[in-house]
């Protein structure tokens, strides 16, 4: 129905007279997918629900469209709603000015959560989608990445009380084994840095035992107090600060945090901690840019560049990424101003040579 409406003038330009009767106050335009975008059918189906009325309005009028019956805006609903995270959470992930590793577990496991709410019901119409999606699911949760599992061990907020509980969900039967398996890596990677910093993580200090000659027995109590004190003490000193932190008690998970910044903070607390923590935290989830991630129709390489070797395509994805990686890229949006505008689709044509040409073509001519 929007790709019949957008096919010719004359029917904008109606749509957009049922929009100003009928006082639609949207700023968004009414999108058609594209086939290069796979968020473009999200974006269509959510701008389609409001203008909804004057959509159906048009369709009353013109017959060679039609109208479509309210359960199938239901449908779209429910589409709508079920896509929105997908979409929400590739945003988040794509972002580029603040740390992504740490929202890793989050983003997979409201995802898992979602499927697995659809297939609870097999009369859902997103029940057999929902299934396929599940066995991909799991075929790439089984190889989840252990160093983003650190990062969100490594948020203050979570520690490795939120990994236990995202796998007691996924894994009822054998959740403990996988926590320990994170875990046991973890602490070799800390023990790693501990040795490139040439620094001992279980340094002991002793407490000096006074001899006091004249024994007064009242000191009796003193002497115990100051052996138990001292024990304790010792014992704590012996802990590596991995197990130190994780032993603290969580921050409120509801409370806003630059992670950074904590470690930052933490620094002489977590000599050795807070590198590793810095290290893992400002590793991008992707170094692609949102609407990249989105789109394929400009990263098309024509078929005169068709080929490119092992070495040259490793270099060409890191010098993009150095280069644009953290400055996204500017998409130029169509806003619906006074009554409705119908703007020309975001152009996802091919260039003729483009950026990411022109960088291989460099890199494979020679000196």
């Amino acid at each position: 129905m929007v790709r019949y409406v957008r096919g010719a003038k004359a029917r904008m330009i109606k749509l957009a007279e049922f929009v100003s009767q009928l006082s639609i106050n949207c700023k968004k335009k009414l999108s058609q997918d594209v086939s290069t975008r796979w968020n473009s059918t999200y974006v269509m189906l959510e701008s389609a629900l409001q203008y909804k009325v004057a959509l159906s309005q048009y369709g009353l009028v013109d017959k060679n469209v039609g109208s479509l019956t309210d359960e199938e805006w239901a449908k779209i609903h429910k589409i709508c709603q079920f896509l929105k995270p997908f979409y929400d959470i590739t945003v988040l992930f794509s972002g580029s000015q603040y740390p992504t590793s740490n929202l890793y577990f989050h983003g997979v496991y409201k995802i898992q959560s979602l499927i697995s709410m659809e297939l609870q019901d097999e009369s859902s119409i997103l029940y057999e989608t929902a299934f396929e999606m599940n066995e991909k699911f799991k075929k790439y949760w089984e190889n989840y990445s252990l160093i983003l599992s650190f990062a969100v061990i490594l948020d203050p907020r979570y520690k490795l009380k939120f990994v236990e509980y995202v796998f007691r969900k996924i894994y009822p039967t054998n959740y403990s084994e996988k926590v320990r398996h994170i875990y046991k890596k973890m602490e070799e990677l800390y023990l790693d840095y501990c040795r490139i910093s040439s620094i001992s993580s279980t340094s002991v200090t002793s407490c000096p035992r006074v001899i006091n000659e004249d024994h007064d027995e009242a000191m009796d109590d003193i002497d115990e107090f100051e052996s138990i004190f001292c024990q304790n003490d010792s014992q704590n000193e012996t802990k590596s600060q991995l197990d130190l932190y994780l032993e603290e008690s969580k921050m409120d998970a509801r409370v806003k945090l630059d992670v950074l910044s904590f470690w930052r903070s933490n620094k002489s607390k977590y000599s050795i901690l807070s590198i590793m923590a810095r290290d893992i935290l400002s590793m991008p989830i992707t170094t692609v840019a949102s609407e990249s991630s989105f789109s394929i129709g400009s990263q098309i390489i024509s078929k005169y560049r068709g080929s490119i070797t092992p070495d040259n395509a490793e270099a060409l994805l890191c010098t993009r990424g150095w280069l644009y990686g953290y400055k996204g890229k500017v998409i130029r949006g169509i806003w619906i101003e006074t009554l409705f505008i119908f703007g020309d689709e975001e152009s996802d044509s091919e260039d003729s040579i483009g950026d990411v040409e022109k960088l291989v073509l460099r890199l494979q001519t020679p000196d």
